[in-house]
């Protein structure tokens, strides 16, 4: 960890109240927690077109804090509904960040995304101040996943909470023995 870095951004920070650092990590280097805490948010992968990302950024809470995980939507100009819909609810588990073909984008798909991001705002509390908790099948590949991942996040002794269910890859073959409302509460 080079410390001269991060004292150079606490003095950004003292210096510039209010600013928001971007600690661009990729492959992980600076995701370690001195690093994180001297930082606003990092993008954590570059993995953000693959199916997988929402597979990766769930395992992420257990490194990052979701608000300070970007998780990138990046919608492309020839995306179908299903899949700008599956971009936008990926960033549901961090940050909301938007990239892609935003300037050719049609009416229906910014309706779509507009929709996506009013959730968004919505849910965004449990996101910031909320507690993750995993439950799903073992995942033996990122690339290859098989079974169903879903994530529970708690804010505020239980009164509020938001659970996101990933079917990986369409290989979900039973119903989930989870009752979400039993994880929460068992805790």
């Amino acid at each position: 960890m080079n410390w001269w870095l991060v004292t150079f951004l606490e003095k950004v920070k003292r210096e510039i109240p209010g600013i928001v650092l971007e600690n661009c990590a990729s492959g992980g280097h600076r995701l370690e927690p001195r690093f994180m805490a001297a930082t606003s948010m990092a993008s954590f992968s570059d993995a953000h077109e693959c199916l997988e990302i929402p597979i990766i950024a769930a395992n992420v809470h257990r490194a990052i804090l979701p608000r300070q995980s970007q998780i990138w939507a990046v919608i492309r100009e020839k995306d179908s509904a299903k899949r700008i819909a599956y971009s936008i609810t990926s960033t549901f588990l961090g940050r909301l960040c938007l990239s892609g073909d935003v300037t050719r984008l049609s009416e229906a798909q910014w309706r779509l995304i507009e929709a996506g991001m009013g959730f968004y705002r919505e849910i965004a509390p449990v996101i910031k101040h909320g507690q993750s908790y995993r439950y799903g099948t073992r995942i033996g590949s990122i690339r290859h996943p098989e079974g169903w991942q879903a994530v529970v996040r708690v804010e505020d002794g239980e009164k509020r909470h938001m659970w996101f269910f990933i079917p990986l890859m369409g290989t979900c073959r039973r119903k989930s023995p989870l009752s979400f409302q039993r994880a929460v509460r068992k805790r």
